[in-house]
C-alpha cells in the first residue's frame, strides 16, 4: 500500500518555518586562521642576493658614477691651497717683580696678571699690527714662474690700487717692467732694474733685491688693505693653554710655510717685549710708591 505525499499550504509552510527556524552554521576563529593557512602565500621575502642583482644588472651606471665622484674629490683636493700650521709654547710668570708689589696690590686693588690676562694679550691688535708691519703680511705674491724667488721691500701702493693686481715681467736677468691688471688700457706703470728702487708717476715704489731667473719670468703682487691683513692674522692665529699649567701654546696658520712659522715667533717676541715693558712700569710704579 503506497501513501502519496501531498504538498503543504504555502501558509502552513511559512508557520513551520516561523516557528522552528534552522539553525545558522558559524565559523569559529580557529577555522578561519586554518583556512588563512591553507591558502599560498604569494608575497615573496627580499633578500641581499636580489639587491646584488639590481647592482649587478646596473654596474655600468654604478662605475661611472663611483669613477666620476673620485675624479672630482681628487681635483679639488689637487687644486685646494696647503694651509700650513706653526705651533710655539711660552710660559707665562705670575712671579711679582718685586717685593714690595704685594703692598701695591692691597691698597690699589691690582691682582697679579693671570693667564687668561696674558692669553687676551698675546691675541691683541696691538701685538697682530707689529707683526704685519715686520711681516709685511699685507703684501701678497703669487703665480710665481717657476725658479723665481722675489724678494720685495719697501712696497708703497696709494690707495687706488689697494687689492688691485700688479704683474711684474722680466725683460732680462736684471731689467723688468710693472703692469696693472685692473686697467682697461694697457696698464703700464714703468721699468726698473733688480737692486734699484723701481718708482713710478701712479705711485708705486718698491725694490726687488734678488729673482734669481731671467727672460720671461713674472710674478704678481697684490697690496691688501692693511686692517683687512690684521684682522686675517688674528683670525688664524688661536692661543690655548695647557691643563694645569701656566704654557700656553700659540699656533699660527698661512698658505706659506715660511710666514707660518714667521708669525709665531713673531708674536712670542712682541708679546715678550710687551711683557718687560709692563714689568718695568710695575717695578716703576712700586718704587714711585715706597
Amino acid at each position: 500500500m503506497r501513501y502519496a505525499l501531498c504538498p503543504l499550504p504555502h501558509a502552513l509552510c511559512s508557520l513551520l518555518r516561523a516557528l522552528c527556524p534552522m539553525p545558522h552554521a558559524k565559523i569559529h576563529k580557529d577555522d578561519m586562521t586554518n583556512i588563512q593557512q591553507s591558502l599560498p602565500d604569494t608575497k615573496k621575502d627580499v633578500h641581499l642576493y636580489d639587491y646584488l642583482e639590481v647592482l649587478l644588472r646596473r654596474k655600468w651606471i654604478v662605475i661611472i658614477f663611483f669613477t666620476a665622484l673620485v675624479a672630482t674629490v681628487a681635483i679639488s683636493t689637487y687644486n685646494m691651497t696647503p694651509i700650513y700650521e706653526s705651533n710655539t709654547t711660552i710660559l707665562i710668570e705670575e712671579k711679582e717683580p718685586w717685593e714690595g708689589t704685594n703692598i701695591l696690590t692691597e691698597f690699589t686693588g691690582l691682582k697679579p696678571s693671570k693667564v687668561q690676562t696674558e692669553i687676551e694679550v698675546i691675541k691683541s691688535r696691538t701685538i697682530a699690527e707689529k707683526v704685519v708691519r715686520k711681516l709685511q703680511h699685507d703684501i701678497n705674491i703669487f703665480d710665481t714662474s717657476k725658479n723665481l724667488n722675489p724678494q720685495i721691500t719697501n712696497l708703497i701702493v696709494p690707495d687706488k690700487l689697494i687689492n688691485k693686481t700688479l704683474t711684474v715681467k722680466f725683460q732680462d736677468k736684471e731689467k723688468f717692467f710693472v703692469a696693472d691688471n685692473s686697467s682697461d688700457k694697457d696698464g703700464f706703470i714703468g721699468s726698473g732694474s733688480i737692486g734699484h728702487p723701481f718708482t713710478s708717476s701712479k705711485g708705486v715704489s718698491f725694490t726687488i733685491k734678488d729673482a734669481h731667473d731671467g727672460n720671461g719670468a713674472s710674478f704678481k703682487i697684490k697690496k691688501n688693505s692693511f686692517y683687512s691683513s690684521v684682522n686675517k692674522l688674528m683670525s688664524s692665529t688661536s692661543v690655548t693653554p695647557i691643563k694645569n699649567t701656566n704654557v700656553v701654546k700659540i699656533s699660527t696658520q698661512d698658505s706659506n710655510k715660511q710666514m707660518a712659522a714667521d708669525m709665531a715667533n713673531s708674536i712670542v717676541e712682541y708679546y715678550r717685549e710687551h711683557d718687560v715693558k709692563a714689568r718695568s712700569q710695575q717695578a716703576s710704579q712700586v718704587i714711585q710708591f715706597v
